[in-house]
């Protein structure tokens, strides 16, 4: 006859060894996986450490992923005010040579500052991903349209902006993490733009059969094109400190995701060499 006291010494046996079985069968599991486990059960009152932990990394990888993009926008208006900023000497060297009534007349400014004209529009112009980089917050329009210039150049006391720009003057503001928010971008009404814009303008309608005139609007427009080459540069420098903000800040978001990653890595990632010895 069995006796009681050997039953349960036998049903605690099977319980042994159904437990070292289940602990054989997930050591298993975490040597060919290289997890400690299949779910967040297994962790425990780490699950809740982990969950932390990944929903901070997808933040993370969300604010470095935006910032790539605008520092890809940004870049592209580097470059951009880069080429401006080229043009504008160019209109300058013609302005000088074109200083005596008899070389105005023989460098067809009508034609060559026309074409600049239609170049920095172009250039204003300029879309990354089908959103306008120059019209501020209005990102789905052209900023720039030269065909409400006035015809003859004479824009009297008003600025060449008030006629050409179809943008806003909003500030686009970018938020880089959780601490930090960028202002960025320029206008193509910035004060630079403008003036470049209003001396070709006037340098492209110069009349060449009135001598006096002629001479007059060469040093108007001259005079407009050397101011836009004094603020131009301070305009790409304001690019170029957004774009530094914006580096410095992915730069540590980045080097956070790491060590994002090391604190995952810890509660999800199971010791091999620890497992297999168990």
């Amino acid at each position: 006859m069995t006796r009681v006291s050997d039953g349960a010494s036998h049903a605690m046996m099977l319980t042994n060894l159904n437990r070292s079985l289940e602990n054989t069968r997930n050591l298993q599991v975490q040597i060919s996986t290289g997890k400690v486990g299949l779910n967040y059960t297994t962790l425990g009152r780490a699950s809740q450490r982990l969950v932390s932990l990944e929903g901070e990394r997808t933040r993370t990888d969300q604010f470095v992923e935006t910032n790539r993009v605008v520092d890809l926008r940004l870049q592209k208006m580097e470059a951009i005010v880069a080429q401006v900023i080229e043009l504008t000497s160019n209109a300058k060297q013609m302005l000088v040579n074109a200083g005596h009534f008899q070389n105005a007349g023989d460098m067809d400014l009508d034609g060559q500052m026309g074409s600049m004209l239609e170049t920095v529009a172009g250039l204003l112009n300029a879309d990354h991903n089908g959103r306008s980089l120059f019209a501020g917050a209005r990102t789905d329009a052209l900023p720039v349209d030269l065909s409400l210039l006035p015809a003859d150049g004479e824009f009297l006391a008003d600025k060449a902006d008030s006629f050409y720009y179809n943008g806003d003057d909003q500030v686009l503001r970018h938020r880089a993490s959780d601490t930090l928010s960028v202002d960025y971008g320029v206008t193509a009404s910035e004060s630079g733009f403008e003036t470049l814009i209003r001396g070709l303008k006037i340098a492209q309608t110069i009349d060449t059969n009135d001598p006096d005139g002629a001479r007059q609007r060469v040093d108007r427009a001259l005079d407009l094109i050397n101011e836009a080459m004094e603020k131009l540069p301070d305009v790409r420098g304001r690019i170029g400190g957004s774009r530094a903000i914006l580096e410095k800040e992915t730069t540590r978001m980045e080097d956070f995701r790491l060590a994002l990653d090391e604190s995952v890595g810890d509660l999800e990632n199971v010791d091999l060499a620890e497992a297999i010895s168990q």
